[in-house]
């Protein structure tokens, strides 16, 4: 009797795992895997075209991204971490003109870098933020990125950088 609950409870856990995996490939697949057809954005009224996604729209703000890059050329700024590992950061700053004390730090995702935040870094710029735009520099040394800013942010407050 007893190897019997065993076997059942047995069974019991195997299904329940393989059923487990499979609902979760299933919506991996519907919802993220990229190389899956999404039927149910085929024709659906809810996803409208947006302004945003128009080629006319992205080749202006393109235009503005390239005269924005022109016309503000930023300050390179190098640090060296203050922890064991000694990391060499690097950073772009953008010093607005206007007199302000607000400031945006900008950080690029795992897989891009500043020079592909020229939009973000104009938007902010245009609204009167001083930017500063992170790059990761010892990317083979450091295990994630963002490890190298983390202690850095105050230190660069005492550099007077948060203070123009």
């Amino acid at each position: 009797m007893k190897k019997k609950i065993v076997i059942i409870s047995a069974t019991i856990a195997i299904l329940l795992t393989i059923a487990y995996g499979a609902v979760g490939n299933y919506f991996y697949n519907f919802a993220l895997n990229a190389n899956d057809e999404k039927e149910f954005l085929v024709d659906n009224p809810h996803l409208a075209e947006s302004e945003a996604v128009l080629a006319e729209v992205a080749e202006e703000a393109n235009l503005a991204d390239s005269l924005f890059k022109e016309n503000h050329e930023p300050a390179s700024i190098f640090l060296t971490s203050s922890d064991e590992n000694r990391f060499n950061l690097h950073a772009y700053m953008y010093v607005n003109e206007a007199t302000s004390d607000k400031w945006v730090i900008a950080a690029h995702g795992y897989t891009s870098g500043a020079d592909h935040m020229t939009r973000w870094v104009r938007n902010f710029f245009e609204e009167g933020y001083h930017v500063l735009a992170l790059i990761s520099v010892d990317m083979v040394k450091a295990m994630a990125i963002t490890l190298g800013w983390a202690g850095m942010i105050e230190r660069t407050s005492s550099f007077g950088l948060m203070r123009l």
